[in-house]
C-alpha cells in the first residue's frame, strides 16, 4: 500500500547531477482497449552516442514477448539516444530496458507489433534523448542538428552529430555566437575519407532558419539579428548537402559552458579532514560561475523556507571546543541557522575542554 502510482517519485530517485527528473508516457487506444506506455531516465553528464552514463526504463501494458520487442527497441535507440552527445565521453554504466507485463489483455505473441506502438516507442524515447541533451551538465541551450541529402541514414546521423560533438561549435553556442565556420569545419572532418558524400563546402546551411552558407558565405546576412535570433533556449541548424541522396537525420546536443567545468573540476565533497583529524570545507562553491550561485541560491532558498521560526537543537559532544577550527566552523554554522530563522538552543554533553570550563567558572560554555 506504499507504491506510489505516479512515476516521478522514481524518476526522482535515479538522478545523479540531473537538474530535473525526465518522464514520457502515451496512451494508444488499440482494439478498443486502452494501452499504456510509459518512459522514464536519467542523464546528464558523460553523454555521447553510445549512450554513456544514462538509464531508461520503458514500461508497457501491451502483450508482448522480448523477441517482438528487441528489435522495435534498438531502432527507437539508435535514432533517439545514440544521437545525443553532451560532452564526448562514454562510460560503461548505461542501459535502455523495456518491459511488457500484457495486463491491458491487448497483442499477440505471435503477430507483429502494431505501428502505433512502435512509433509510440520512437516518440519516446525520443523526448527522452532530448530532455537528456537539454539538461547536459551547466547547458543552457539546446542544439538541434540536421542533416538532409545524405546517401542514407547511417550517415547522415554521423554528420549531424559532428556539429553536436564540436567543442568549437559547443562554446560558441554558449555565448550565442553564430559562428556556423566552426559547424561547416566540424563537417568537413566527420566527411573526410566518405567518398559516397558530396563535398561538404557545396552544402548549404542555416542557422535559426537565416541561411548562413550557400556554397559560399551568403551575404548581406544580418549578424545582428542573428544573434539575438541565438539567444533562444532551442537553436536549430539545417545542413543541405548538395547531392542526390535521400537520407536525412537529426542529432542533438547542447552548449559548453563555465558550469560544465566547475561542475566536473572538483567532485569530492565539500568536507574534507585535515592532517590533524579536524574539519575543513573545501572552495567548492567559489569556483562556481556567478550562474551557478544564483542557480545554487534560488533553490536553496525555497528549502530553508521551510525551517523559519522551527526550534533547533544543537548538542555539542567530545572535545568539540578543543579544537579552535571546529569551534570556528560551529559558530559559523549557529549563525547559518539563526539567518535562515531557526531558533539554535545550545547544550554540552561533557568533552575535556566543557569539564574544565565549567570547573574553572561554574557555568556552561557559551558560544553566542
Amino acid at each position: 500500500e506504499k507504491l506510489s502510482n505516479s512515476p516521478i517519485e522514481f524518476a526522482e530517485a535515479i538522478r545523479t547531477t540531473d537538474t530535473r527528473h525526465k518522464v514520457s508516457s502515451r496512451e494508444l487506444m488499440l482494439d478498443g482497449k486502452p494501452v499504456r506506455v510509459l518512459g522514464t531516465a536519467k542523464g546528464s553528464g558523460m553523454i555521447h552516442p553510445g549512450m554513456a552514463t544514462m538509464l531508461c526504463f520503458i514500461t508497457t501494458d501491451l502483450k508482448a514477448t522480448s523477441d517482438q520487442l528487441q528489435p522495435v527497441l534498438k531502432t527507437a535507440v539508435d535514432r533517439s539516444f545514440n544521437r545525443i552527445s553532451v560532452d564526448r565521453d562514454v562510460s560503461t554504466n548505461d542501459a535502455v530496458i523495456i518491459m511488457a507485463n500484457g495486463a491491458s489483455g491487448v497483442g499477440s505473441e505471435t503477430e507483429a507489433l502494431p505501428d502505433e506502438f512502435i512509433y509510440a516507442v520512437e516518440e519516446i524515447c525520443r523526448e527522452l534523448a532530448i530532455a537528456i541533451a537539454r539538461d547536459g551538465e551547466g547547458a543552457t541551450r539546446l542544439l538541434e542538428s540536421v542533416v538532409y541529402g545524405a546517401p542514407d541514414e547511417a550517415t547522415a546521423a554521423i554528420l549531424a552529430r559532428a556539429v553536436t560533438e564540436s567543442n568549437l561549435f559547443k562554446a560558441a553556442l554558449f555565448s550565442g555566437d553564430p559562428n556556423w565556420g566552426r559547424a561547416l569545419a566540424a563537417l568537413g572532418a566527420a566527411a573526410a575519407g566518405m567518398d559516397e558524400v558530396s563535398d561538404p563546402m557545396l552544402a548549404r546551411m542555416t542557422l535559426q532558419g537565416v541561411t548562413v552558407y550557400d556554397r559560399a558565405p551568403t551575404p548581406d546576412v544580418d549578424f545582428d539579428d542573428l544573434r539575438r535570433l541565438m539567444q533562444a533556449q532551442d537553436v536549430r541548424l539545417e545542413i543541405h548537402l548538395d547531392g542526390s541522396g535521400q537520407g536525412q537525420a537529426t542529432a542533438w546536443g547542447c552548449d559548453l559552458s563555465y558550469d560544465y567545468v566547475a561542475i566536473n573540476a572538483d567532485i569530492a565533497a565539500s568536507l574534507a579532514s585535515d592532517a590533524d583529524g579536524g574539519i575543513a570545507r573545501t572552495n567548492e562553491v567559489e569556483r562556481l560561475s556567478p550562474h551557478m550561485r544564483h542557480d545554487l541560491l534560488v533553490d536553496c532558498l525555497s528549502h530553508i523556507q521551510r525551517f523559519q521560526g522551527l526550534t533547533a537543537v544543537v548538542r555539542l559532544v567530545g572535545d568539540v571546543a578543543e579544537k579552535e577550527e571546529l569551534r570556528e566552523n560551529l559558530i559559523r554554522d549557529i549563525l547559518l541557522l539563526r539567518s535562515a530563522g531557526l531558533r539554535p538552543i545550545i547544550f554540552h554533553g561533557g568533552g575535556r575542554e566543557v569539564a574544565r570550563r565549567m570547573d574553572d567558572h561554574g557555568t556552561p560554555l557559551k558560544l553566542m
